[in-house]
């Protein structure tokens, strides 16, 4: 026998009527709970409390100086020359003289008479730095290592093998690669030469970098002398050909001095660019 459920519209839903006795005693504080009292009062602090804080400022930005960074120059790091060229080092010259004077023969060179530090200039335009020694009867340029503190190689120049000194400012061809020395070095650098001969060295020995047939050798004043204020005299090419005039006249040599431009010229010009513009010609930090 089955049992019909009434639809949930039809059914009767009885609730036991509260009492207002109950409703009553929540009409006024004094006859509430000391539960519901703590509770209430716990809140109003928390209330008041966040209420007499103030907001949280932001942090103040303050401003930061930035100090504004400029780009050195190449070549202005020349001018803390005793940090980076080591011939520049205390005391770096004279033990160099010390140990160069061990290359003079006095049979074929005589007495030591003076010292330079200069560079020297190669038919490709190649400065390098040399100890350059005045002797009685040659001159004796000699590649110095400052790292190592040894010499290398040294060449000979016979005072009476001397035909014709040339003084005067460095100078270069017409050529497109020596136009670009010109611009890239436009400080004006005296210069003197030393020729053994008038003639013109052969095709093959023009363009051998590396050619010890050619019959002149090209001084000028070191790079660090160019560069700072004033010249010493170990490091200048004019007090090294004071030197030589004074002494050449006093042994009596017949080589000729004239005053006129130095021509360089520079070949291709490329790679005279690369080893100067880089310093492979001196002992520097790198």
């Amino acid at each position: 026998m089955s049992r019909e459920v009434a639809p949930p519209s039809s059914r009767q839903v009885c609730a036991a009527p509260i009492s207002t006795d109950f409703l009553s005693a929540f009409d006024s504080p004094e006859k509430w709970p000391n539960s519901v009292l703590a509770t209430s009062g716990a809140n109003s602090g928390r209330t008041a409390a966040s209420a007499a804080v103030p907001a949280a400022q932001p942090p103040a930005v303050q401003e930061e100086h930035v100090e504004e960074i400029v780009p050195v120059p190449r070549h202005a790091s020349w001018n803390r020359g005793e940090d980076r060229c080591f011939s520049q080092r205390s005391g770096a010259f004279d033990k160099a003289v010390s140990t160069c004077v061990n290359v003079i023969d006095p049979k074929l060179d005589g007495a030591l008479l003076g010292s330079w530090l200069l560079v020297f200039v190669n038919h490709w335009n190649m400065e390098q730095e040399r100890i350059v020694l005045l002797c009685e009867k040659s001159v004796l340029r000699v590649k110095y290592s400052f790292v190592k503190n040894k010499v290398k190689h040294a060449r000979r120049v016979v005072l009476s093998d001397v035909v014709q000194v040339t003084v005067g400012e460095l100078q270069y061809s017409t050529s497109i690669a020596s136009k670009f020395h010109n611009r890239s070095n436009p400080e004006s650098r005296d210069g003197l030469r030393l020729h053994t001969s008038l003639t013109r060295p052969g095709f093959f020995s023009r363009w051998n970098p590396a050619s010890r047939q050619i019959p002149y050798a090209t001084y000028r004043s070191h790079i660090l002398a160019l560069r700072s204020g004033s010249i010493p005299n170990e490091m200048n090419v004019k007090h090294f050909g004071d030197e030589l005039l004074l002494h050449m006249d006093r042994i009596g040599c017949r080589a000729s001095w004239l005053h006129q431009p130095i021509v360089i010229a520079a070949g291709t010009g490329v790679t005279s660019v690369i080893h100067n513009s880089n310093n492979f010609g001196f002992d520097v930090v790198r």
